[in-house]
């Protein structure tokens, strides 16, 4: 049987260096490429995107990854798997969502059903209840959702702006267009929803930090 190539991919090498460790050790997989960053994909199999630290930045990559037909399949690892979650991924053409807490030979088998075209998804053995009550963002774009987690992460529009090579004007308009699609009054309610459905996570949002009232209730900031 040949082996599945696999590449794994995060903004943060301690951790894609302590999945490549874990994954090592299992003959039927060869880790391909190790993305650290901004680094091209080379022709692989399974593209594993491990969200540590938050999705944001991680977002673009997965767009243009699940366009590329050098990529076989996309699979998110999280540390939060929603129902929610699951319908977006399924909707944006990724290959499924796969909880951080799901045992290594578990995580293994995921890959390999992946690799055939097969869409998966772990909750991980200690909560095998998914959480139907997070909010339905299967509407989103690809862009809303990465203006969303960016925001989420507390970034304002400029930074925003200067990370998707778009203009703050058009980032406003995205954010005030978030608002209204997913029913929320400011950033910091934003950054919430965000953390509910997946997108961001509260320990690693700046955004929920003491700022001024006025800054955080508009999406001109």
């Amino acid at each position: 049987m040949a082996q599945i190539r696999i590449t794994l991919a995060n903004d943060v090498e301690l951790v894609v260096r302590g999945l490549e460790a874990m994954l090592s050790g299992y003959q039927n997989l060869a880790i391909e490429q190790v993305l650290i960053g901004e680094t091209e994909v080379h022709p692989t199999d399974v593209l594993l995107i491990d969200t540590f630290g938050g999705a944001s930045d991680l977002l673009s990559r997965m767009k243009s990854s699940v366009d590329d037909p050098n990529v076989g399949s996309v699979v998110l690892y999280t540390f939060t798997v929603t129902q929610p979650l699951v319908d977006w991924a399924r909707s944006v053409g990724l290959s499924g969502v796969i909880s951080k807490a799901t045992h290594s030979d578990e995580l293994v088998t995921l890959i390999e059903q992946a690799s055939t075209g097969q869409f998966v998804v772990s909750l991980g053995p200690q909560d095998r209840t998914m959480d139907e009550s997070a909010p339905l963002i299967k509407d989103l774009s690809f862009r809303e959702a990465e203006v969303l987690a960016l925001m989420a992460a507390g970034r304002t529009n400029a930074e925003i702006a200067e990370t998707l090579y778009l203009s703050v004007e058009t980032i406003k308009t995205y954010v005030s267009r978030l608002f209204a699609k997913i029913d929320v009054r400011n950033r910091t309610e934003a950054a919430l929803w965000a953390a509910r459905v997946g997108l961001g996570r509260l320990d690693d949002q700046r955004v929920l930090e003491t700022k001024p009232a006025d800054q955080d209730e508009n999406a001109n900031a």
